[in-house]
């Protein structure tokens, strides 16, 4: 039998072969000034793909005359979302219900093709995401899927614009670039009683995303073999979130196997711990000392929590935590210019990128919160620099998709390593165009 030779493919634009990364794009400016219809956009081409915990995630690839861009999403992960709410099929026979074939079809037949009509620029990233919200009032498309199509605009926009990804947020969004400072979970107690549901390192003194990534490192490291040597491997179990599962663990208990780890480390007083409270009400009841009792004995850094209720107080909590940073959760909603108050956020209340622009620059100070379930899309990494947000919340470091993101924080840094950054400083004079 006398098989041919088949023919050699004639090689992808380089935009084809790494869309998520659009440092490598080999693009002349003069391109898109001679071709301006380089970048319409063609086609959007929408598919169910995975995310960390085995459920349905939404993923679209934009498809431009010069190369396909791709960007995966996930749910906003938190009930309290209204207008952010995920599209679920609802059959009880595929994934539980959880799965995202409904959003898929309306943008493969509906929400893709109405797009490309509009003869709107992947630059126009304000316009398109209006389209986009537009479009979500009269279709079940949800935000994880508005989210991917607004991601991907952004990277094709980038590209065409001759710039890093993050250089192109901060110019959208009329910012300085700023490093922020990683807040990497540690240890998660899954228990409603608790005051902390979370438990993050902060490496406060890091002066560069490679020294605060290996601060961490060596943190979660002798954290390891602390939990191994007390309670054997049981002790080492990791949570979906990639921190480690500490549910039966005492709350003051887990303070102190936190502060010993920094210690064995080498990194105490510089490495801080940073809490989030399992619910909007931490000061009631018999909590109230023992949050006054924490506060005082051990190094913490920062606390996220939720909305307050109505019968909150927020000022009692302001008053009892002292120098103690408070971030409250956003879950959507308008927010009055100047907001002094410190927010955080998880990208998934966020339904477009025009949205995140919009709240940095009408709050004095952000953090961004990684999603409960994500996928190995780094996009967070070149969000949270080019809005030049003060922090980026990460799962554990036991979990590749949180990895990705640090990685790519690395990269956006080698990049930028002509000048000099302070990892979570508030103003930057470097650019990157």
């Amino acid at each position: 039998m006398i098989f041919s030779t088949p023919a050699i493919p004639e090689p992808l634009p380089p935009a084809q072969l790494c869309c998520t990364s659009p440092f490598i794009v080999d693009i002349k400016p003069e391109d898109f000034k001679q071709h301006p219809d380089i970048m319409s956009i063609l086609k959007l081409h929408a598919r169910s793909i995975y995310n960390a915990v085995g459920l349905p995630a939404f993923e679209v690839e934009l498809i431009t005359k010069y190369g396909m861009f791709r960007a995966a999403a996930t749910g906003a992960g938190h009930k309290a979302f209204e207008e952010q709410q995920e599209v679920l099929d609802c059959d009880p026979t595929r994934f539980h219900g959880q799965g995202v074939m409904r959003a898929v079809k309306h943008v493969n037949e509906f929400i893709g093709p109405s797009l490309c009509n509009q003869c709107l620029l992947v630059t126009e990233q304000a316009k398109l995401d209006s389209f986009l919200r537009e479009m979500n009032h009269h279709t079940d498309l949800g935000c994880p899927a508005l989210l991917a199509i607004s991601r991907a605009i952004c990277r094709a926009g980038a590209v065409a614009r001759d710039m890093p990804l993050s250089a192109y947020i901060a110019h959208l969004a009329g910012t300085k670039m700023v490093l922020p400072l990683p807040v990497i979970l540690a240890v998660t107690c899954d228990n409603p009683d608790r005051i902390f549901c979370s438990y993050y390192f902060v490496p406060k003194s890091a002066t560069s995303i490679k020294e605060a990534l290996t601060m961490v490192a060596d943190c979660v490291g002798a954290l390891r073999a602390l939990l191994r040597d007390a309670h054997g491997l049981f002790g080492t179990n990791v949570s979906q979130d990639g921190g480690f599962a500490l549910t039966d663990m005492a709350e003051r208990e887990v303070f102190l196997t936190l502060v010993t780890a920094i210690n064995h480390a080498g990194h105490g007083g510089h490495v801080l711990i940073a809490v989030a409270t399992s619910d909007a009400n931490p000061c009631a009841g018999p909590r109230l000392e023992s949050l006054r009792s924490i506060i005082r004995e051990f190094p913490v850094e920062v606390i996220y929590t939720h909305p307050a209720s109505p019968a909150q107080n927020t000022g009692d909590l302001r008053s009892l935590i002292g120098p103690v940073k408070l971030h409250t959760e956003w879950r959507g909603g308008p927010l009055e210019n100047g907001q002094l108050q410190p927010l955080w956020t998880r990208p998934g209340a966020l339904a477009t990128v025009t949205d995140a622009i919009d709240m940095v620059r009408k709050s004095s100070s952000v953090a961004l919160m990684r999603g409960p379930e994500g996928t190995e899309d780094a996009f967070l990494a070149d969000l949270s620099t080019g809005l030049g947000v003060s922090q980026v919340i990460t799962g554990g470091m036991c979990r590749s998709e949180h990895v990705a993101k640090f990685n790519q924080l690395l990269r956006i840094e080698d990049d930028l390593s002509k000048g000099e950054f302070v990892v979570g400083a508030l103003r930057r004079d470097t650019q990157c165009g």
